[in-house]
């Protein structure tokens, strides 16, 4: 912010001392070129304002938080979309739902993270390209589970709860069902997992 304000002087100083070499009939940059290069001009630098000092001294004095607790943190949120998660099996699949009334996978997977204020866009695909990658041996509870089934590319999405097991809309049993990874039919078609916390 203080480099702007230095700019902005600085200019405002030229253009100044452009019109005063113009008042006095010199129309030749000499004049200006002159003074600057006599330091008879000088540019104050103005002092930081009380509200920049005192962010900046809060910034130096808060304690970057511990990766651990960041860690636990993380899995206690987790763990909580993984809950919430489970609150839904049974629920209809309907194709585009996005409600308890019926769910599809993404509209399933969007509904339960905005219950963590987490906004997930609307589609599998999407909801694939934001989320951050991680290894299938790193996948924790909350994490999404991402499959190729009726489309290229990430057409099928769930939430992942641990030990193996992940929720999604169950198109075979027409409703939020749990299913396992090492199944074959989702072993074949895994192709990716995401955490957004």
């Amino acid at each position: 912010m203080q480099i702007y304000k230095v700019v902005a002087l600085a200019v405002l100083l030229m253009l100044n001392l452009t019109a005063n070499c113009a008042a006095f009939g010199k129309t030749d940059d000499s004049y200006s070129s002159n003074l600057l290069q006599q330091d008879k001009v000088a540019i104050a630098m103005p002092e930081p304002l009380e509200a920049e000092t005192n962010a900046d001294e809060k910034q130096r004095k808060e304690p970057v938080q511990d990766s651990a607790k960041q860690k636990d943190d993380n899995r206690d949120l987790g763990n909580a979309i993984a809950a919430t998660a489970k609150k839904y099996v049974g629920v209809p699949y309907v194709w585009g739902g996005t409600t308890p009334d019926g769910f599809d996978c993404s509209g399933y997977t969007m509904y339960v993270f905005a219950k963590h204020g987490i906004d997930l866009p609307r589609t599998a695909d999407i909801q694939f390209e934001v989320g951050y990658p991680i290894g299938k041996n790193e996948l924790y509870p909350g994490d999404l589970v991402f499959f190729e089934t009726y489309a290229p590319g990430a057409s099928h999405v769930g939430i992942y709860i641990g030990e193996g097991e992940f929720l999604h809309t169950s198109v075979s049993k027409g409703a939020i069902a749990v299913a396992r990874l090492d199944s074959s039919y989702f072993v074949e078609r895994y192709i990716g997992s995401r955490r957004y916390y």
